[in-house]
C-alpha cells in the first residue's frame, strides 16, 4: 500500500486486498474478514469517519464507520467511482449515495440525474442511535456495502479506478473526505488498484533436444512475443511489473546442473523491446549432451520469484520438449517433491485443497506430443500450482506460431485481455463497442519478413474502409519477425491490417488480435484431475459491461464452440500390448523367473527387470517407456499415435450439456468422449452480436492431459511363486493395471501403485516391466499361514482374483455345461 505519485498529491494510490472467500455484510467486524485490510481515517475538525476496503473476485468492500451521533435519515455515505480510471472524462464516473435511513439509496451515473439503488450484492447499516453496534467508535453509524463490477457498468473490475469518499452530517452540515480536501474533480481523486505487481519467470528447457527443428530458436521467439505484450499492456506509473527467464539442462558429461538465471526478474522495460531474449545463453546453447531436469528449472523459478506472502501475483511460465531424466533417482519426479509445496503437505491427487493460498500459479507448455514430451507430469505441475482466481493452463503444439499464440495467452486474466482472433495474415476481424485499447501483432516465421503495416475499419459491410492510425507502432526483422500496431478506444466494426497499398496483408504468418475489455469472455476446464471415461466440463463465460452476454436467435445471435483433437489411441496402450519383435497386439506377459538369488537378498531397485531400450549415451536419454515407443514407431513404420479431430462442438447455454442455469451468459459443454488417454486440445471460439448491438469475437486454445483411470473390475491381479527353500516362500505379485475401457496404464507409474500384506516381508521395491505390468516380491514362512495381499492404485482397492478369463471362454464353458445337463436329461429319460 505505497503512494506511487499521480496528478497531485492527493493521488495516493491503495491497492485493494485480494480476499479468498466472502465478506459476511453485516456491519461489524466479523472475524478475521477485515484483517490486514487497507483502511483510511478520515478527520474534519471532530467529524470523523474510517473506511476499510478488499476485494473478493469481481466485488469490492467497503465498511465505512461515522462518528455521527445524532440519528437523521438523510446522513449519508458518497462513494464515487472513476471505472476506467480516465480522469477529467466524466462520462464513464459513477457515484453511489448511501442513505443513513437504510432506504432511498441512489446511484448517479456519469453526471445523470440520481436513480434509485438497491445494492444487489448486499448492504448493511448499524446505528448506535438505534441500537446497532458501528465498529471504530463508541457510537454513531455504519454502513456495509457491496459494489460489484457489474454496478460500475465493467465485465471485469479495473486493475486501477480513481475513488473518492465523502461522508456528510446533515444536521451540522459537517463533511469529511478521502482525499482530504474533497477534489474537485476525477483529475484528483485517489488511485484505488485492484491487483497487485505481476512477477512473471519464463522457464526454458535448454537440453540438448531443443536443438531439433530450431526449438530452442522458437521458444526464444515465443519469449519475445510476449515480454512485448507485457510492455504494451502495463503501466508503469501505477505497476511495476517484473520479468525474468530461468533456463534449465544438465551437463551430464561433468554430471552438473547447469540450471541458471539469465535475466533475473527485473521491471519490464519501455515498449518496443525489440529482440528481449537476446540475452539467453547465446555463448552457451543447447548441447547434444545436455539433459532435462525439469525438478531443478522449478525449484530455480520458484527461488528467483520467492513464496513469501509479498503483495505481488507471481507467475511462472514453464516449457519443456522432453522428460525429466536428471538428477537420476529410484523415484519419479512428481510435484510434491519440488521445493515450494503450496498444499501444505494435504493433496488429493497432487491437487491442493480449495482455498489454497497459492502464492505461484505455473503455467505449462509442452513443446512436441505425448509420445515425447512426460504431459502427464507437465500437467500434474499446472494442477497442483493452479494459481489463487483463475487457475493455470497447459498447453501442446509443434507449431512455432502456435507456441506465440500460448505465450501470448498466458496474460489473459493477469492484464484482463482477450484474443479476438488468430489466423493468417489479413483476415478480418471484429471489434466491439467500448473496447478500451486494440493491439494488433503480425508475426513472421522468417523474421526478415516482417513489415510494418496499417489498420482499416469500417462499420457496416458495404462502407468503404477508413485509415486508422496507430497510437503505437513497432516492428522487429532481425531475429523476432513481428510488428505491431495498437489503438486507443477502437470504434466498433469490421477491421483488418494492410500493407502500404492498402492491401490485406496476407504476407504475416499468424495475425494475433487482442483487445483490452469492455466484453469479456473466460474459456475453462474445469480445475480437476481428468481420467479416461471421466467427463470434461468446458465452460465460457460471456459478459459485456456487466451484463450476460446471451443468445438471442432474432436479435443477436451468439454462438459459442469448441473444436477438440483428442486422442484416438492410448499411450499406455500402445506400448504394453506390442513387443519389439512384433507389430501386432498381444496382452502383456512377465518375463521368465530370474535366479539370482543374490539380488533378490540384497534388495531389488525399481526398474533392474524392465526391459530397456538401448540408447547413445550422448542424446537427452529418454525414460525406458518413451524410448519403447520410439522403437516401436521405428519398428511398426508409424509416426506417432493417431488423434481424431471433432470440429465445432456447441457449448450451450439452456441448461443442457451440464449448463447449470439458462440464460445467464455461461455456456457450457459436458464432454464424455474421453475413452483413450492423451492431450486433449480445446479450441473455443465465441462470436456473434452483442448487447450492445455490436458483432464480437473470442478465441482461446487450452489442453488437457486425460490419464487411464484405472477400473479394479478391469485390471488383473495375480501371483507366481518365485522361488521356494523349506518354508521360506517368495512369491511375485503382480498387477495389469486397465481402465474401463480395456486401455493399459502403461509403464513409468510405479508411483501409482503399491501392494500391502497381512504378513511375511517385501524384498525390494515396486518393479517396472516397462509392459504395462507391475509386481512386487513378498517372503514369508507358510507355516504362519499366506498373507492377503492387496494392490492399491490411484487409491483403489484390488483384491487377488488371477487372470481375467476371456468371454468366449466362459461362454464356452457355460455351453459344455448346458450340453452335459442336456445329455444327462435325455439318458434319465430313456432309462425304463
Amino acid at each position: 500500500m505505497a503512494a506511487v505519485g499521480g496528478a497531485g498529491a492527493a493521488n495516493d494510490c491503495y491497492t485493494v486486498t485480494p480476499l479468498s472467500g466472502s465478506v459476511t455484510i453485516d456491519g461489524i467486524l466479523t472475524g478475521i474478514e477485515w484483517t490486514g485490510a487497507p483502511s483510511k481515517d478520515l478527520s474534519t475538525a471532530g467529524f470523523q469517519a474510517k473506511v476499510r476496503f478488499k476485494r473478493s473476485g469481481n466485488n469490492l468492500y467497503f465498511l465505512v464507520s461515522v462518528n455521527d451521533t445524532g440519528f437523521n435519515a438523510s446522513d449519508r455515505i458518497e462513494l464515487n467511482f472513476d471505472p476506467f480510471h480516465n480522469h477529467a472524462t466524466t462520462t464513464d464516473d459513477i457515484t453511489f449515495l448511501i442513505k443513513r435511513g437504510n432506504a432511498d439509496h441512489q446511484k448517479i451515473s456519469g453526471g445523470g440525474p440520481p436513480v434509485a439503488w438497491v445494492p444487489g450484492a448486499g448492504l448493511d447499516i448499524e446505528d448506535g442511535s438505534t441500537g446497532g453496534a458501528p465498529p471504530d467508535f463508541a457510537t454513531g453509524w455504519a454502513a456495509e456495502v457491496t459494489i460489484s463490477a457489474s454496478d460500475l457498468g465493467m465485465s471485469d473490475l479495473s486493475v486501477i479506478m480513481g475513488f473518492s469518499l465523502l461522508v456528510t452530517n446533515q444536521d451540522t452540515s459537517d463533511q469529511t473526505s478521502w482525499p482530504d480536501p474533497f477534489p474537485a474533480s476525477p483529475a484528483t481523486w485517489a488511485n484505488l488498484k485492484t491487483r497487485y505487481p505481476i512477477e512473471y519467470m519464463i522457464v526454458l528447457d535448454q537440453s540438448g533436444s531443443m536443438l531439433d527443428q530450431s526449438k530452442w530458436d522458437n521458444a526464444k521467439k515465443a519469449a519475445n512475443f510476449m515480454a512485448n505484450a507485457m510492455a504494451i499492456l502495463r503501466d508503469a506509473t501505477y505497476f511495476e511489473d517484473k520479468i525474468g527467464v530461468v533456463t534449465f539442462s544438465w551437463n551430464n558429461a561433468a554430471n552438473a546442473d547447469q540450471t541458471t538465471i539469465p535475466k533475473p526478474l527485473a521491471p519490464v522495460p519501455a515498449f518496443p523491446l525489440g529482440n528481449y531474449a537476446d540475452a539467453l545463453p547465446a555463448v552457451s546453447p543447447p548441447l547434444p549432451n545436455y539433459y532435462t531436469p525439469i525438478g531443478k528449472g522449478l525449484d530455480a523459478a520458484f527461488t528467483a520469484l520467492g513464496t513469501g506472502v509479498e503483495e505481488t501475483q507471481r507467475v511462472a511460465l514453464f516449457l519443456s520438449d522432453g522428460l525429466h531424466n536428471r538428477p537420476v533417482t529410484d523415484v519419479p519426479l512428481q510435484p510434491s517433491h519440488l521445493n515450494y509445496d503450496p498444499c501444505n503437505g494435504v493433496a488429493v491427487w497432487g491437487v491442493c485443497p480449495a482455498g489454497t493460498d497459492h502464492r505461484i500459479q505455473v503455467n505449462t507448455v509442452a513443446l512436441g506430443q505425448d509420445w515425447g514430451v512426460d504431459t502427464a507430469l507437465l500437467t500434474n505441475i499446472k494442477n497442483r500450482f493452479a494459481g489463487q482466481q483463475f487457475g493455470s493452463t497447459y498447453t501442446i503444439t509443434t507449431n512455432v506460431e502456435d507456441l506465440k499464440e500460448f505465450f501470448i495467452q498466458s496474460l489473459d486474466d493477469l492484464y484482463q485481455m482477450n484474443m479476438a482472433s488468430s489466423g493468417p495474415g489479413g483476415t478480418e476481424f471484429s471489434v466491439n463497442a467500448g473496447e478500451r485499447k486494440l493491439i494488433v501483432i503480425l508475426s513472421w516465421t522468417n523474421p526478415a519478413g516482417a513489415v510494418t503495416f496499417n489498420l482499416q475499419q469500417k462499420v457496416n459491410p458495404g462502407d468503404p474502409w477508413n485509415n486508422v492510425a496507430c497510437n503505437v507502432s513497432a516492428v522487429e526483422n532481425a531475429t523476432v519477425g513481428y510488428a505491431i500496431c495498437v489503438v486507443n478506444n477502437p470504434p466498433a466494426g469490421t477491421w483488418r491490417a494492410v500493407d502500404g497499398m492498402g492491401n490485406p496483408l496476407a504476407t504475416a504468418d499468424r495475425q494475433f488480435v487482442l483487445l483490452d475489455l469492455n466484453l469479456r469472455a473466460r474459456f475453462a476446464i474445469d480445475q480437476k484431475v481428468h481420467g479416461t471415461g471421466l467427463d470434461i466440463i468446458l465452460t465460457a463465460d460471456l459478459d459485456e459491461a456487466g451484463v450476460p452476454v446471451t443468445h438471442d436467435p432474432v436479435n443477436r445471435p451468439v454462438k459459442v464452440t469448441v473444436t477438440i483433437k483428442r486422442p484416438g489411441e492410448g499411450f499406455g496402450t500402445y506400448v504394453s500390448v506390442r513387443t519389439p519383435d512384433n507389430c501386432e497386439p498381444r496382452p502383456p506377459s512377465l518375463p521368465p523367473i530370474r535366479r539370482d538369488i543374490d539380488l533378490i537378498k540384497t534388495g531389488l531397485t525399481m526398474g533392474v527387470f524392465t526391459t530397456a531400450v538401448t540408447q547413445p549415451p550422448n542424446i537427452d536419454v529418454k525414460p525406458d517407456r518413451f524410448a519403447k515407443i520410439d522403437s516401436l514407431f521405428k519398428l511398426c513404420n508409424k509416426e506417432g499415435l493417431i488423434f481424431i479431430e471433432d470440429p465445432g462442438i456447441e457449448l450451450y447455454d439452456d441448461g443442457t450439456h451440464g449448463d447449470v442455469t439458462p440464460n445467464d451468459g455461461i455456456y457450457t459443454l459436458q464432454f464424455l468422449n474421453t475413452q483413450y488417454e492423451g492431450s486433449y486440445v480445446f479450441r473455443f471460439k465465441a462470436s456473434g452480436v452483442s448487447p450492445s448491438g455490436s458483432q464480437f469475437s473470442r478465441v482461446k486454445t487450452i489442453a488437457e492431459y486425460v490419464r487411464v483411470e484405472v477400473d479394479p473390475g478391469q485390471t488383473i491381479f495375480d501371483v507366481r511363486i518365485y522361488q521356494q527353500t523349506g518354508n521360506l516362500v517368495l512369491k511375485e505379485y503382480y498387477v495389469i493395471p486397465r481402465d474401463k475401457f480395456g486401455g493399459y496404464l502403461g509403464p513409468g507409474y510405479p508411483d501409482q501403485i503399491q501392494f500391502y500384506a497381512t504378513g511375511g516381508q517385501w524384498v525390494g521395491p515396486v518393479i517396472d516391466y516397462n509392459n504395462g505390468i507391475y509386481s512386487q516380491l513378498l517372503s514369508y514362512d507358510q507355516t504362519q499361514g499366506q498373507p492377503e495381499v492387496t494392490s492399491v492404485i490411484q487409491g483403489k482397492p484390488i483384491k487377488l482374483s488371477g487372470p481375467a478369463i476371456p468371454c468366449w471362454w466362459i461362454c464356452l464353458i457355460i455351453i459344455i455345461i448346458l450340453l452335459l445337463i442336456i445329455a444327462w436329461l435325455i439318458i434319465r429319460k430313456r432309462r425304463p
